[in-house]
């Protein structure tokens, strides 16, 4: 599970051009190919379309970890605005 501290402020959505780009596209999709049993399921905040969690199942080994956490640190450092 990755949990987003303070998601008003990261303003990370599955719908951002980003966060389909980098995460969905530049990790989840590789893995998937991997591995068709992974799965994922995003928490929201409150009511909002911001994401607070990201739980993943079935991961098959840590650098599938590892290539999630490294897009989102990179999704952190781009500083995504809620206007993507």
């Amino acid at each position: 599970m990755i949990k987003i501290i303070d998601p008003k402020q990261r303003v990370i959505k599955e719908t951002s051009e980003d966060f389909i780009r980098i995460f969905l596209k530049g990790a989840l999709i590789k893995i998937k190919e991997i591995n068709p049993e992974m799965s994922l399921k995003y928490e929201h905040f409150k009511n909002t379309e911001l994401i607070e969690q990201i739980i993943s199942n079935n991961l098959g080994s840590i650098n599938e970890y590892d290539i999630i956490t490294s897009k989102m640190r990179k999704l952190f450092a781009k500083g995504i605005s809620s206007n993507t």
